[in-house]
């Protein structure tokens, strides 16, 4: 399923809101709950869409770190709960 570069263009614009971004990985997330493999596909899409509308995986890499880092000064025992989680989280917000 190949974009347009106009609706690629418009839609990364939009994505560069973090509330936006929000919303979108949440629909995506719903609708990859489905099971099937097209549905799944659209949300690693999805995230792929809002990482590069927000910097790069570079920059949420160290936006996550910085976030995780934190979160294990200010909270040390729930730091191992779901690191993965922990990293989306901060990701995202």
């Amino acid at each position: 399923m190949r974009r347009s570069t106009k609706y690629q263009d418009w839609l990364l614009e939009k994505l560069k809101d973090q509330d936006e971004a929000v919303v979108h990985l949440n629909d995506t997330l719903e609708e990859s709950l489905k099971g099937d493999e097209e549905s799944q596909q659209l949300f690693l899409i999805a995230l792929r869409n809002v990482a590069e509308a927000q910097g790069g995986i570079g920059a949420l890499a160290k936006k996550a770190y910085v976030g995780v880092k934190r979160h294990d000064k200010l909270a040390p025992s729930h730091s191992k709960i779901c690191p993965l989680l922990l990293v989306l989280f901060f990701l995202v917000r």
